[in-house]
Parts: C-alpha cells; structure tokens; sequence
C-alpha cells in the first residue's frame, strides 16, 4: 500500500518522545500494520525505534527471528544491533 499523503518522514526526534506529537503523525514502529490499508490522515511518520531497541535491552530481551526458508532463530537485544544503521542476523559466518 503507498502512503501517497506521507510529506515527511523524521528519522530521528529531537527532545523527549512525543514532543513534537501532532495530528497526523505515526509512529513507523516496523510499519506492517501502517502499510497494510490506505492511511488518508497521516501527514508524517515518526522513527521510533531507538527508544524501543533501549527499552528491550534494558528488558534483556531476545528476539525471535523467523527467515524465508521457515527456520527460526532467537538473538540477545544487545547483539542484534550492532550499530546506528546495521543489526546482526545473528548467524554466524
């Protein structure tokens, strides 16, 4: 689905989370649901996933990663992201 009313996309909030909250905005967040039917209201997608990937460390989660061929894999929070723009698929070479 095209998110055609989209005209700004901030990829990295400035000040507190929800500071600079308005109508029209939503949260990316992975986006499945956000690209699944038309989103006629929204004006701007917010990149929040740096206050999440703190938050799951924190939690000392692991996530469950499920690849193309069905295998299923989990990996540490803290190994998963490895940088400000990489993650880790957690295989090994």
């Amino acid at each position: 689905m095209d998110l055609d009313t989209i005209t700004e996309v901030v990829r990295r909030p400035s000040g507190r989370p929800g500071a600079d909250w308005r109508s029209g905005d939503a949260r990316l967040a992975g986006g499945t649901w956000l690209f699944s039917v038309g989103q006629p209201d929204l004006r701007r997608l917010i990149g929040p996933a740096g206050p999440m990937i703190t938050l799951t460390v924190a939690l000392e989660a692991r996530y469950e990663l499920w690849a193309p061929d069905g295998s299923v894999r989990t990996v540490d929070s803290l190994a998963f992201v490895t940088g400000n723009t990489s993650v880790t698929t957690g295989r090994r070479p």
